[in-house]
């Protein structure tokens, strides 16, 4: 082998290791564990909205050097607005911030997920803020995304479960295509209306018992990463 050919080699190993690890480290939204930004799924968001009514409170340029455990420790800046004399003429203020996400939950669809930040400030933070800023994030924690409902809620075996999905994105960087399934695998992808978000569709009731009908969708930006979409309804299916 030629010292050329040899370079090449170990680059080449040396880049898919690092891909690896980064596969390793980042796992797949399906799987978890999440973190929930206003709605959508986020995994190690480097940009990550706080104040989801208006907005004037997030955090940006955030790394993650772990993620995936029972405990996710990040860094960055918190971005707040001082409202003064109101939010609209305020301006914003950018300051040192830890971050930890932990108590993981497993949410309806199966997908882990973070339940608990926890953000840490110096000596400078937001006004109105304590050194240490606590938020929860339920599974079912409320935002502007999708959402699906299932009619009739309780139905045999072979049944027909109608599927109506309300406010998914139609957007250029979200993926047009709302994927359906339950824990046995994807029975339908559809595309939902422009620019309402609606779509219908028709499931075929299998097994028996309570089962999670699963609707998502995948956006991507270049400012806030990629993120998911996700909503559930469950249907009691007897025999």
């Amino acid at each position: 082998m030629t010292r050329r050919a040899a370079t090449l080699l170990a680059v080449t190993l040396y880049f898919g290791a690092l891909t690896l690890g980064a596969l390793a480290s980042h796992p797949s939204f399906t799987v978890g564990p999440t973190l929930p930004d206003c709605g959508a799924q986020s995994i190690a968001p480097g940009e990550f909205t706080l104040a989801c009514g208006d907005g004037n409170y997030r955090l940006t340029r955030m790394t993650w050097p772990t993620w995936g455990g029972a405990t996710a420790n990040g860094h960055g800046l918190a971005s707040a607005n001082d409202c003064t004399p109101d939010c609209a003429s305020g301006h914003f203020h950018t300051f040192p911030v830890s971050a930890v996400a932990s108590k993981i939950a497993v949410c309806a669809s199966g997908r882990k997920q973070y339940t608990r930040l926890v953000l840490t400030y110096g000596t400078k933070r937001p006004a109105g803020i304590k050194t240490t800023d606590v938020w929860t994030f339920p599974c079912d924690a409320p935002g502007p995304s999708g959402s699906i409902t299932a009619t009739p809620a309780t139905v045999s075996t072979g049944a027909s479960v109608k599927l109506v999905g309300t406010a998914w994105a139609t957007s250029a960087d979200c993926s047009g295509k709302v994927v359906l399934s339950t824990i046995h695998g994807t029975f339908a992808t559809v595309t939902p209306s422009s620019p309402a978000g609606h779509f219908a569709a028709t499931w075929k009731a299998t097994g028996t018992g309570k089962v999670t009908v699963i609707a998502r969708e995948t956006c991507s930006s270049a400012s806030i990463g990629s993120r998911l979409w996700e909503s559930t309804a469950t249907v009691s299916v007897h025999a």
